[in-house]
């Protein structure tokens, strides 16, 4: 997570797209890194789902990401 939190820090995304949250810590850290970040995440397992959205809220990201709960290749053609 080191790396991740490097990486945001210096390239200071404002927009971040996740495949996979399982239940929220990499998007926390994302987040975390960039004040100014907003993050949507894609997640195909419900239960993973509801749990990165009550992590999320609880660190105190509300407003600050969407957990799209879906298989990916239904969003993105690849």
């Amino acid at each position: 997570m080191k790396v991740l939190r490097q990486l945001v820090e210096e390239r200071k995304p404002t927009k971040i797209l996740e495949i996979g949250t399982f239940i929220g810590y990499s998007a926390s850290v994302m987040l975390d890194a960039n004040k100014d970040a907003y993050l949507i995440t894609l997640e195909k397992d419900k239960q993973n789902s509801l749990d990165a959205v009550k992590n999320l809220t609880e660190q105190g990201f509300v407003g600050r990401f969407e957990v799209v709960n879906c298989y990916t290749h239904a969003i993105i053609k690849i």
